[in-house]
């Protein structure tokens, strides 16, 4: 509710943007407005007496006053082509308009639904990746992959680094040796079939994307989400995305609730719990690799965020 608001805010600043161009513009074309509704045939005092109807006789300020009130009660004067009101006009061209705007949205919201692929295991992954980078095809943004398997050296060695079904094959290892020991103790056991669902999904770049709507918040969140373990700061982002830093911190304010900032400390730390969560990598090096100048900082931070130390988070995750 309350990105929405920011965003209805942000748009009275537009509007007012609008209305004095639009003012300035119809001012500055050439001829005379009072002389092209006279026609032709009209003398001096007539032109006069039309510019005086239309206002075009007063100061400039005192016609932007004019226009402005006009505005408000829904009068946009005559139309050039027609000399009918242009309120009449729009009525009568509004239902062909609508269809075609219908139309238009339609067409874009299909081309705009980003394709998913799942493969049958994290070496097709790997496979459709490459074929992705092959064809400059933008990966989550446009197309998000997800393999099977969780291969934990090939999906981080993907470019980029591929998610994957963790398949529960610690329970599959389990249920195996408990059978094995049975018929080592002579037992029979009757022939059945065993399922084992999958645990969870390891979420990694390939499909780690938000959906936003602003496509200069979305070139920043992917900058970010490529360059968090650099140890970027803001200038850095703002640079990538070639937009004023206030621009883009009511861009981000208004998209996603935070600033710039805090987009760059969640990734890092994202990253963070997921290297916790999946590797034995020691916390030293975790933090290097997402960016941390210490150790004591990271734990810090992550204790805020979920909870927990990392090594306590770790232990619950191989559980």
């Amino acid at each position: 509710m309350l990105i929405m608001l920011k965003r209805l805010m942000l748009i009275i600043p537009n509007l007012i943007g609008v209305v004095i161009v639009t003012f300035l513009l119809t001012r500055a074309l050439p001829g005379d407005p009072a002389a092209y509704f006279a026609g032709p045939a009209a003398d001096k005092q007539a032109i006069e007496q039309i510019r005086a109807s239309l206002g075009l006789d007063k100061p400039l300020i005192v016609q932007f006053g004019r226009y402005v009130n006009d505005l408000a009660h829904g009068n946009l004067g005559n139309s050039l082509t027609t000399g009918q009101p242009v309120a009449t006009e729009i009525r009568n061209r509004l239902p062909a308009s609508a269809e075609l705007t219908l139309l238009g949205l339609v067409v874009s919201i299909v081309i705009a639904i980003p394709l998913g692929v799942m493969a049958a295991n994290d070496n097709r992954g790997r496979q459709v990746l490459e074929a992705c980078r092959a064809y400059d095809i933008a990966v989550p943004d446009e197309v998000a992959v997800v393999g099977v398997d969780n291969d934990e050296l090939l999906c981080r060695l993907s470019s980029p680094p591929l998610s994957s079904v963790e398949q529960g094959a610690k329970g599959l290892g389990y249920a195996a040796a408990a059978l094995l020991d049975q018929m080592m103790q002579g037992r029979n056991s009757r022939k059945r079939h065993y399922v084992f669902d999958p645990t969870t999904v390891v979420t990694r770049q390939s499909t780690d994307i938000l959906a936003i709507d602003d496509p200069k918040v979305s070139q920043a969140m992917a900058f970010i989400r490529d360059h968090s373990s650099e140890g970027i700061k803001v200038p850095h982002v703002v640079s990538a995305v070639a937009i004023s830093r206030s621009g883009l911190e009511t861009r981000f304010a208004a998209a996603l609730g935070y600033s710039i900032h805090t987009a760059i400390g969640h990734t890092k730390l994202e990253r963070v719990r997921r290297l916790v969560a999946e590797t034995d990598m020691p916390l030293k090096q975790i933090a290097s690799e997402s960016g941390f100048k210490s150790v004591q900082h990271m734990t810090t931070l992550f204790v805020r965020t979920f909870g927990q130390t990392p090594g306590r988070y770790r232990r619950l995750s191989t559980i």
